[in-house]
């Protein structure tokens, strides 16, 4: 996918700008984590959430590319595992009005086997195509909003779009600076600093209430992230050979210990 891809003025961004300054909460995501991998998703369906919903690039994969990163690949997998086709990807460029024929909507599912939302209005607009898709998916027409996660590095388009009609938000950092465009740099620069940063931290706005709030926590794996696994692994290795150390030592210091026994019953009975 080209950068830019001719992309349209976005009015549903600009029109809910001015929800989002009275109500900043909207742009607080209920979890942020690293990326995917640190997310728990058979608890995340175990708890009711029926379907998710992707932001692509600096999410899934790096900006521009047609494969998956790395860094989530695993993560990615067991979302698919538990949520099998319940999964798309809803972008603000590929599978809009911007995309000519759904070119790159077409060569994302090609490259990544995931669906992409065709929807007219970008976010944080599109629930209704949303809502169509995964009742579809389901095959149940009784899904909500509520029943949805959305997953994103965005915040004033996939954390808002989310909290606006009140799915579960989840915010992950960029996988790579790399080949992004500076619009984006300098959008993700202001609403890091501004809207996570002070409005979130300093001023200890939460995010609006879900369901699952009070059980957000539940959802983080404690090693997720394949980095963190590793140097687990290793802490784990390096105190089982530490452990298998000093348990040679002990058998070492047993028989010198007898020895000195021995010799001081035998030095007993010659005396």
């Amino acid at each position: 996918m080209r950068p830019w891809m001719g992309q349209s003025f976005n009015s549903k961004a600009v029109r809910t700008l001015g929800s989002v300054i009275r109500h900043p909460s909207l742009a607080v995501p209920h979890l942020a984590l690293t990326n995917i991998a640190q997310l728990d998703f058979a608890a995340l369906k175990a708890m009711g959430i029926r379907g998710i919903i992707f932001d692509k690039d600096n999410t899934l994969t790096a900006p521009y590319v047609e494969e998956l990163h790395p860094a989530i690949s695993d993560g990615f997998r067991r979302c698919q595992s538990h949520f099998g086709g319940s999964v798309c990807i809803m972008s603000n460029s590929a599978g809009t009005g911007d995309d000519v024929n759904f070119e790159s909507a077409i060569k994302i599912e090609t490259g990544l086997g995931i669906p992409v939302l065709r929807h007219r209005e970008k976010k944080p607009g599109g629930l209704p195509e949303v809502l169509a898709f995964f009742r579809e998916r389901c095959a149940d027409e009784g899904i909500e909003a509520r029943d949805l996660c959305v997953i994103g590095d965005r915040l004033l388009t996939d954390v808002v779009f989310g909290n606006l009609h009140g799915m579960l938000t989840v915010h992950t950092k960029p996988l790579t600076l790399q080949g992004d465009n500076k619009v984006a740099l300098v959008a993700r620069y202001i609403e890091s600093r501004i809207f996570f940063n002070i409005v979130h931290a300093r001023f200890s706005v939460e995010a609006p209430q879900h369901r699952l709030s009070g059980s957000l926590q539940q959802l983080v794996l404690q090693n997720g992230d394949a980095q963190e696994q590793a140097s687990e692994n290793e802490r784990q290795s390096l105190l089982q050979t530490g452990a298998a150390s000093d348990q040679h030592s002990q058998q070492d210091k047993i028989p010198a210990e007898e020895k000195i026994t021995s010799s001081a019953k035998q030095e007993k009975k010659l005396q």
